[in-house]
């Protein structure tokens, strides 16, 4: 008898024993599991390799502690600019992580579609020479200068309030066609430069000092601000208009002043007019809208394309000179003897005149 109670004893705490390793154990892997959890969480989730190679060999350094990783403390933790030129990136996911930087350059890569919606600290965003057709910045509302030159840009979401920081816009060579520019009222400088832009207003715009608008498709440019001295810049080229054909009239304080000091930055068939709704009347602008030429590059015979009835048509040079008069109805124009380049066809009808513009290959 007292051998069978010393077994069971010692079965029970064999068992006892088992049990307790088997406590220990769990306890021991479910602490891991808790600081893998943690430090999973700690981790900013950057999924395109060549973007977290960036930011691992980033100068000034991101990765404080060396691990290669970057800890969502380490990208709280960074106020600088973050700069990824010519990464070959093509997604940004994880730059939201960097709640704190004072800009972005992602210039040069193979992005379509950038979210900085929560660096809402930057003042610098350049994001030129990427595939790119949206951006949105109603949240940068620090930002100051805007670069996207070179871009596939074609839209550019706004803020629906007042951002008195931006001073500065390059979109030169995108695609884009409409730019609201009233939530900017300090801007400085705007540069559209071989844009696709039909409409621009900057009448709110009283700080504006440079605007470059050449070779868009602008029919409507209002530059009333009531400080059009000041669009002088720092000298009478700094800012120009030409190459901008169907572009009639040119809306101004005081269009005595524009014509002295703006005459050689417009085409020569836009007029400065204090207030261009009532210079160009409801036929004209029907004209222009119904009025087309081409092949654009123009080879040899131009066509005029119109549902009106064409007086006569005169071709211009850039200095203003006339080297072709046609007096009569006609939908084409010779123009295989003329030297290359860039001529101005004015089409008078009845109703009115219309200028064009174009390139002669």
């Amino acid at each position: 008898m007292p051998y069978f109670f010393k077994f069971v004893q010692r079965v029970v705490l064999t068992s006892k024993d088992k049990q307790n390793k088997m406590k220990k154990n769990y306890l021991i892997f479910f602490a891991h599991l808790l600081v893998l959890a943690i430090h999973g969480q700690g981790i900013v989730n950057i999924p395109d390799a060549n973007f977290k190679d960036a930011l691992l060999n980033h100068n000034p350094v991101i990765d404080t502690n060396g691990d290669s990783e970057i800890q969502v403390s380490e990208a709280e933790a960074f106020l600088g600019r973050i700069n990824i030129f010519a990464k070959n990136v093509s997604d940004l996911t994880g730059v939201e992580a960097f709640v704190n930087i004072s800009g972005l350059n992602c210039g040069f890569n193979n992005l379509t579609e950038i979210d900085v919606s929560k660096n809402t600290e930057i003042t610098f965003l350049s994001f030129g020479l990427n595939p790119i057709k949206q951006i949105n910045i109603s949240s940068n509302l620090k930002l100051e200068e805007l670069l996207g030159n070179f871009s596939d840009l074609e839209t550019l979401l706004m803020p629906n309030v007042i951002n008195e920081n931006l001073t500065d816009i390059f979109l030169n060579d995108t695609e884009i066609s409409q730019l609201d520019t009233t939530p900017f009222p300090n801007l400085n400088i705007i540069s559209c430069i071989n844009a696709k832009l039909n409409s621009l207003d900057v009448s709110n715009n009283t700080k504006l000092r440079q605007l470059l608008v050449q070779n868009n498709r602008l029919v409507s440019l209002n530059l009333k601000n009531g400080n059009n001295p000041f669009l002088l810049g720092f000298d009478r080229t700094a800012s120009n208009f030409t190459n901008n054909p169907d572009l009639d009239c040119i809306q101004v304080d005081d269009a005595d002043f524009s014509n002295t000091n703006w005459g050689t930055i417009k085409d020569s068939g836009a007029q400065f007019s204090e207030d261009c709704q009532g210079s160009l009347g409801i036929e004209e602008l029907e004209l222009a809208s119904h009025t087309s030429v081409f092949p654009i590059p123009v080879i040899d015979d131009l066509t005029i394309n119109s549902k009106y009835n064409i007086v006569s048509c005169e071709v211009l040079n850039l200095i203003g000179k006339t080297v072709l008069v046609v007096n009569e109805n006609t939908d084409s124009i010779d123009m295989g003897h003329f030297p290359t380049g860039v001529y101005l066809v004015k089409i008078t009808y009845d109703e009115g005149v219309v200028f064009k513009k174009v390139c002669k290959k």
